[in-house]
């Protein structure tokens, strides 16, 4: 099964862009939990965080049933409090992350077969101006449809259908 923490932690190691800007690698879970992500590490300015948790549903499509598995990642960058310059610069940096991990989204779907079924085509991303004092970024969210068998088998019900 796909590991998206792994796979984001790798994109973070192999990235350039990531590495000249000294960009951490952390986890967390969900937003409320980027806060304590960033306290634990005052030395370090930029984050790329991957959520430990995913949102889910599952979905009809041809005729089959798919597991969607809703992924979260942030690109956050600290910025010199009251310096909108600096702001925006640090943006910058995040939107260009994000996009070239956009297009390596797109490539590895490509030529791998464990993100074949990566929603790259729906990728969808809140930019956040301010998001706690003095940190600005940026989280995206991608989805991966899962091929479920939802067959029903009499063999594991101890009853008889209800009617």
């Amino acid at each position: 099964m796909f590991n998206f923490i792994q796979y984001i932690r790798t994109l973070h190691e192999q990235n350039k862009l990531v590495k000249a800007h000294g960009f951490q690698f952390s986890t967390c879970t969900g937003i409320p939990g980027i806060e304590g992500v960033i306290s634990t590490y005052r030395k370090t300015a930029n984050f790329v965080c991957a959520t430990d948790t995913c949102e889910g549903r599952t979905v009809q499509m041809g005729g089959g049933w798919n597991n969607r598995r809703i992924y979260t990642a942030f690109i956050l960058s600290r910025f010199k409090t009251g310096d909108e310059k600096d702001r925006m610069e640090k943006m910058e940096v995040c939107r260009e992350i994000f996009r070239q991990f956009k297009s390596k989204f797109i490539h590895d779907s490509e030529v791998n077969d464990e993100l074949f079924n990566l929603k790259t085509d729906d990728i969808k991303y809140q930019e956040m101006g301010n998001f706690l004092p003095g940190v600005t970024g940026l989280y995206f969210i991608v989805a991966q449809d899962i091929p479920e068998n939802l067959c029903y088998n009499e063999s594991e019900w101890n009853s008889t259908p209800i009617k």
